[in-house]
């Protein structure tokens, strides 16, 4: 998940899918916009919104992405979020019972720094595995990857 904080963006699939997608925009408009956009079919996201795409099957999809500024920014969102202080990340998510100080940047520490994994299952069934020591997808030799 992240976010462009100075454009809106246009995508588009011309190879593969289906890509599913959503955004959420701001306080107050919290309910997703959900969707699946098949060959050439797009879907708009608002500039600030926070949004996503994932290829939720075994072949490479293909998108293109416009974006309303030639400088439009990106902030990951849980990255981010949990780059800040400890107590001000465990304040703004309620002070929970089993997030302490330790947990917090245990969790920060495990996350990836630029773009998410995508669904254990689909990462299965496809035959990726990931090793975070090696920064990256291993594709087993079952996979049906081509890229």
């Amino acid at each position: 998940m992240h976010i462009h904080n100075r454009a809106t963006e246009i995508v588009l699939l011309i190879k593969g899918g289906p890509l599913h997608t959503s955004f959420v925009m701001e306080d107050g408009l919290t309910e997703p916009f959900n969707a699946t956009i098949g060959l050439y079919q797009g879907v708009i996201r608002p500039m600030g919104s926070i949004h996503w795409e994932f290829n939720d099957n075994c072949h490479p999809a293909v998108f293109v992405a416009a974006l309303s500024n030639e400088d439009p920014g990106v902030s990951r969102t849980a990255q981010n979020f949990f780059a800040n202080p400890i107590d001000l990340v465990e304040g703004a998510m309620g002070y929970p019972a089993f997030l302490d100080g330790q947990q917090t940047n245990k969790l920060y520490d495990s996350l990836p720094r630029a773009f998410a994994l995508g669904a254990k299952e689909c990462l299965k069934r496809c035959g990726i595995t990931y090793h975070k020591e090696s920064g990256g997808p291993n594709y087993a030799k079952n996979s049906t990857r081509t890229d």
